[in-house]
């Protein structure tokens, strides 16, 4: 889609702190991504149709797949 490829070794988010914390990021910074990132591989990323209902009321517009979200933003990007 946007002509790069992108790859990442394993899927443990957790790996990463140190390497976050040698470009400069906090320790409580490179831990709270970390255990976000794998609540993300965990669980993934969903919600009630209740809170979709809110998030687009707070957006000003329908929700859309991150698929949708990327190709919109390699459009723009390609157009800049």
């Amino acid at each position: 889609m946007i002509g790069v490829p992108l790859c990442r070794p394993g899927n443990s988010a957790i790996v990463d702190q140190p390497r976050r914390r040698e470009a400069g990021s906090p320790s409580w910074w490179a831990w709270d991504l970390g255990i976000t990132f794998e609540g993300f591989v965990e669980r993934g990323f969903t919600n009630t149709e209740d809170q979709a209902a809110r998030f687009a009321v707070l957006l000003g517009h329908q929700l859309r797949t991150y698929s949708s979200f990327a190709e919109e933003l390699a459009r723009e990007w390609a157009a800049a």
